[in-house]
């Protein structure tokens, strides 16, 4: 990749490239950053991108949302306009078209580079508080959706969204694998099918936000041990508050392999949704539930939780691939036990 072109969108003097980071190099995803200093000391890291979710489009709602969480205090490296007064640009590359945007270095370290990290845990309350900060704040939606919508696809190149596509190769792996519990495994499936046609028409006039939805941690920025904000917000979009927050990533409990012997046992399902509730405590310092969300939050959660972020599905490849068989019921227990739940509600705060 020749990062001439692409500087020179943001700077006309000398520059030296500091580092080069190639994160994808994929036939239908190619990314590449560079970290560039110019000769009058401006220093940036250029985005060139070349898949069907960076859009010129896109990186202009990347940019607006990235000023809104600076406005709540939120830290965020700005996506910063080209002498064009452009977002982002387009070049093309041994023949290729690519979308050029730039951000301003970023001030802290990622959760994952830190050589001493705080423990996750104590910094996951904050990181939860700025998620309500945000669910009610940021009312200027993005025109295009999270990664986690449902329903509707992410991109083109989605044919169905996450929570279904979990939840089908869920039920394509445990078949696969653990035919004698076919006819249990297409009960799960049914009723998976069941709840997501209930809560559609519920989803669609739940309240919506949008949110930089890629909370994992090297995209999690610490400053002297203590939650400051976010990078890459390239997965980030308009999605329901609450089917966002329910989930393994924000406020619901997420999946161990040391989890595995748990599951069905009463006190860590106990523990699990005192998690959940905790979370939901923290997001209403800020988000106020409607009652139109206090009303189908279980709906929500039977929908959304038990398939969601790969958790379920990470922990029954690791029972196929450690051979940690006698789990298997377990597992399509606690699925069946989460679809089915009726006891969820918005506590008052």
């Amino acid at each position: 990749m020749d990062v001439k072109a692409a500087a020179r969108l943001y700077n006309l003097s000398d520059y030296q490239v500091v580092k080069e980071i190639i994160s994808r190099n994929d036939d239908d995803d190619k990314r590449y950053m560079f970290l560039i200093k110019f000769a009058d000391n401006q220093e940036v890291a250029i985005k060139i991108c070349r898949n069907d979710f960076t859009t010129h489009e896109r990186v202009f709602g990347w940019q607006k949302l990235c000023e809104e969480y600076l406005k709540l205090g939120i830290y965020c490296p700005r996506i910063i306009d080209s002498i064009n007064c452009k977002a982002s640009e387009t070049i093309i590359n041994a023949g290729e078209e690519f979308i050029v945007f730039a951000e301003e270095v970023m001030r802290y370290k990622t959760y994952e580079e830190l050589i001493v990290k705080p423990n996750f845990e104590t910094i996951k309350p904050t990181i939860i508080e700025s998620i309500g900060k945000v669910a009610a704040n940021c009312h200027d939606r993005l025109p295009f959706p999270s990664v986690f919508c449902i329903y509707d696809t992410f991109d083109a190149t989605y044919t169905v969204d996450e929570n279904y596509e979990n939840a089908e190769n869920f039920c394509k792996t445990a078949k696969e694998y653990f035919a004698e519990h076919s006819e249990y495994i297409d009960k799960i499936w049914s009723l998976f099918l069941q709840k997501r046609k209930d809560f559609e028409p519920v989803y669609r006039l739940l309240p919506k936000a949008s949110f930089q939805s890629d909370l994992n941690r090297s995209n999690i920025l610490i400053d002297d041990m203590r939650f400051a904000g976010y990078i890459d917000f390239n997965l980030s979009g308009t999605a329901v508050v609450l089917s966002y927050i329910i989930i393994n990533e924000v406020c619901g409990y997420r999946l161990r392999t040391e989890d595995l012997e748990y599951l069905m046992d009463e006190n860590f399902l106990k523990n699990c949704d005192d998690y959940l509730y905790e979370n939901l405590k923290i997001i209403s310092r800020n988000y106020k539930f409607s009652d139109y969300e206090k009303e189908n939050i279980c709906l929500c959660y039977n929908t959304v939780y038990p398939f969601c972020c790969w958790s379920i599905n990470a922990l029954l490849n690791t029972v196929v691939e450690e051979g940690k068989f006698q789990y298997v019921k377990s597992i399509l227990d606690w699925v069946y036990y989460q679809l089915n739940r009726s006891d969820i509600k918005l506590k008052d705060s």
